[in-house]
């Protein structure tokens, strides 16, 4: 999938003074700018939070309409599909976005993946609903990072990655609401611990057996625990992330559609054009031309 800097050059945004050494970035948008990401949304491995400051934002997230406003975070996790429909000429929003390979395997990347996660686990959709209070808490740190980021200096690593632990755990605090969870605790660490898993593994472990043996539970425990919460099987959540692999190959690499489907682990071509159908609504070659 497209990692931070490539989702720049994509998009034609210079990095600038946003961006630190490729693994985050922090930045004011607009509602030209949002737009321009439709590009990436359904290929972009990494995850972002973006804090509506102004204005409306309408966006379709894994074929749910959601509708943003002043005090809304809206959460982009590597394998969610999105679509941003409409922004109010009004609209703007500070976005923090974290490269999906920045914190493999540790306790703070679980913790990233535990705080993009929250509003689905909860909510059953990945939007946060801020009181006024947390909304600016949370966007002054997002500032401070935005800050610290167009001024190198020899510390510089060492305060965004202390700004960026406080965000996590300070967005973690929506945990601790009043409003009954969509699901157990139990279940919402079995289930990140699941993603987790999937984006380590999805390319090579397609089954559920490998997943529901390495959190030592049944298979048919681990499908209700991620159909509840996502709405899909566990086989479409890896198929979701298989696809936005695909879709980055295709576009940025010369590999041919062959050699993409041996990469991908598929049995033979034609098996791998009909999953990316099935899938994207287009055969590999057209995602190409694109």
């Amino acid at each position: 999938m497209y990692r931070l800097s490539d989702a720049y050059s994509i998009i034609n945004l210079s990095p600038t003074h946003e961006m630190w050494g490729g693994k985050m970035a922090c930045a004011q948008t607009d509602a030209q700018r949002t737009m321009l990401t439709n590009a990436l949304n359904d290929s972009l491995g990494c995850f972002s939070f973006t804090l509506i400051t102004s204005g409306t934002l309408e966006l379709e997230s894994n074929e749910t309409a959601l509708e943003f406003s002043a005090g809304d975070m809206f959460t982009y996790y590597p394998g969610s599909f999105v679509n941003i429909q409409r922004v109010s000429d009004d609209y703007h929003g500070t976005c923090l976005i974290v490269d999906q390979q920045f914190t493999p395997g540790s306790e703070t990347g679980r913790d990233l993946i535990r705080a993009s996660l929250i509003p689905l686990t909860r909510f059953g959709r990945p939007k946060i609903s801020l009181t006024p209070a947390h909304a600016h808490r949370i966007g002054s740190l997002m500032t401070l990072m935005q800050h610290y980021m167009a001024e190198p200096s020899s510390v510089q690593g060492n305060i965004l990655e202390s700004l960026y632990s406080v965000f996590i755990a300070d967005l973690s605090i929506t945990q601790d609401l009043d409003t009954k969870p969509l699901v157990s605790s139990r279940s919402q660490e079995i289930f990140i611990s699941f993603y987790a898993l999937m984006l380590q593994h999805f390319v090579e472990q397609r089954g559920i057996a490998f997943y529901a043996d390495a959190l030592h539970i049944t298979d048919t425990y681990l499908s209700r625990v991620v159909k509840h919460i996502t709405g899909h099987t566990v086989l479409q959540n890896l198929d979701q992330l298989l696809a936005a692999e695909a879709t980055w190959l295709l576009r940025s690499t010369t590999l041919t559609v062959s050699q993409i489907a041996d990469q991908l682990h598929f049995a033979s071509t034609s098996s791998f054009d009909k999953f990316y159908l099935r899938s994207r609504g287009m055969r590999p070659l057209a995602a190409r031309k694109m």
